[in-house]
Parts: C-alpha cells; structure tokens; sequence
C-alpha cells in the first residue's frame, strides 16, 4: 500500500468487504494515517492467533505521533474478512525492534 498499489492490496479481500473498502476509501484511509500521525518511523513484529476458523494478524507501527496497529483477518479460504488500522494497544514495537520502512 505504501507504493500506492491499492488494487493489488485490495486483491484477497472476501467480496463483502471489497464492497465496503472501495480501493478509493483504502487509498483516503491509509493516506489518511500519515496524514494525521506523521511519518511511518518503524514496523514491529507481527503478532497472529487462530480464531475458530479466522487468523488474525496484528501489526504493529511506529509513527512519529502515535503507535498505530494495522488489524487482518483471514478466513480458512484465505480471503481477507477484516482489515483495519488504528490505535491499538499492547501493540508497541519494543525497543529496537522491527524494521525501519526507509
């Protein structure tokens, strides 16, 4: 999504939310993230666990104002069910970890 590839990103998701996540609110929120929390510093580790029959991913990010959390959910088929991105917390990158998005 940072290359701007919404479509792309936009590829899994189950029909229901492709509906709802046009790739022009995907582009408007994603924007939307930097815009209000600045730049993107760092990405921590991701978390995942089993939910039934869903995997939900969490990932945690780094701004320079707020430590955000990017939320997927994914069905036994593989499509995505659920995608989110927010304050969320018990989700900070401890210190040092993850990656520098350069």
């Amino acid at each position: 999504m940072d290359k701007g590839d919404y479509a792309g990103a936009a590829k899994t998701f189950d029909p229901k939310l492709r509906r709802q996540l046009t790739d022009n609110k995907l582009k408007q929120g994603w924007q939307s993230v930097a815009d209000k929390f600045g730049k993107r510093t760092s990405i921590g580790q991701p978390r995942s666990a089993q939910v039934n029959d869903v995997t939900i991913v969490v990932l945690p990010m780094q701004y320079k104002k707020a430590t955000m959390g990017a939320q997927v959910a994914c069905s036994k088929q593989g499509t995505v069910v659920v995608w989110q991105v927010g304050p969320m917390p018990g989700v900070a990158p401890a210190s040092g970890e993850g990656k520098n998005p350069g």
